[in-house]
């Protein structure tokens, strides 16, 4: 970890992935979808959303920098 990455934790990256979906979408959208599974990948965070069973719709997936949280990709899948 550098010391200049603001998002330095999985736990930080998956908190932080669930104010921007909430925003984005809905709360309850981020709510339904935890837990989120969390991969550190070089200089950034790959959260996703998790399917519960018997749901219909997608999941999120999106890529926070590290160094400074901001959104490099958000997409919702079907």
């Amino acid at each position: 970890m550098k010391i200049s990455d603001i998002v330095a934790t999985h736990d930080m990256a998956a908190e932080l992935a669930g104010v921007y979906i909430a925003h984005v979408y809905c709360r309850q959208a981020a709510e339904r979808q935890k837990p989120y599974a969390v991969v550190e990948i070089d200089g950034y965070w790959q959260v996703t959303g998790v399917m519960q069973k018997r749901r219909l719709g997608g999941t999120f997936e999106i890529h926070i920098a590290k160094q400074d949280g901001k959104i490099l990709l958000l997409k919702h899948g079907r």
